[in-house]
Formats: structure tokens, C-alpha cells, sequence
């Protein structure tokens, strides 16, 4: 139980911070490419700690590998995610 608190809870920090603040960045009225630039280094930042976090708790090479790896599609995903989100609603908001 300890581990999958310890893997899910990371992502869903990050899954739904980088959520907020691609909606935050609609409402503040910045640019499509503005808003994409931030909330993609937010993730990258984000998703580093997590890595480093994850190779420092999982000392086992082949499972520290696979979580990485996990981490990786979930980076893929949240950034597509928050592309629709923001294109979406900059698309909606300047009507």
C-alpha cells in the first residue's frame, strides 16, 4: 500500500497542478504559445523531481527503470492534456 501511495500520489500532484494552472494561465489571458512555454516547464520541472525522487526511493534497478519509464508516458499524457486544455480554451475565450 506504502508504494502505491508513493507512486501515484507524485503524479497526481503534478497531473493536477499543471491542470490548475493551464486554466489559471487561460483566465490570466496569455498567449496559445505563452501559456503552452510555462505549463511545459512546469511540467518538466515537476516530472524531474519526481525522477530523482523515484530513483532515490526505488534503489532497484530494473523497477526504478520501469517507474521512470511510467513517469515518462505520464509526462506524454499530462502535456497533451494541457495542450487541449489550453488550445480549447484560448480558442473559446477569444471569440
Amino acid at each position: 500500500m506504502q508504494e502505491i501511495v508513493a507512486f501515484f500520489l507524485p503524479m497526481c500532484i503534478m497531473l493536477f497542478g499543471t491542470i490548475f494552472y493551464s486554466i489559471y494561465c487561460i483566465r490570466k489571458g496569455t498567449t496559445f504559445v505563452q501559456g503552452i512555454m510555462r505549463v511545459l516547464l512546469l511540467d518538466l520541472i515537476l516530472f524531474f523531481i519526481a525522477w530523482i525522487w523515484w530513483f532515490i526511493y526505488i534503489p532497484d534497478g530494473l523497477a526504478a527503470i520501469i517507474g521512470v519509464g511510467y513517469y515518462a508516458l505520464a509526462f506524454v499524457i499530462v502535456g497533451i492534456i494541457n495542450f487541449v486544455i489550453l488550445y480549447t480554451g484560448i480558442k473559446l475565450t477569444h471569440r
